[in-house]
């Protein structure tokens, strides 16, 4: 594998992290308020952005190139 190939898997999966964070929060947004029609709602996530998928890649990568 080259080191291309190795950065944009790191980016694959930050991007799948922060995704599967936001898909789980979102259902829970959702199903909250669709219970819970008389109390508080509870708000939506926002999407990623790119600089926090950046931000993950360039966490996991710290952890891929320690000793």
């Amino acid at each position: 594998m080259t080191t291309s190939q190795l950065r944009f898997e790191i980016f694959k999966q930050a991007y799948i992290m922060l995704n599967d964070k936001f898909s789980i929060e979102y259902d829970t947004a959702m199903r909250w308020n669709e219970v819970n029609t008389n109390t508080v709602k509870m708000d939506y996530p926002d999407f990623p952005t790119i600089e926090q998928v950046l931000e993950r890649a360039e966490t996991i990568s710290g952890f891929v190139n320690s000793k």
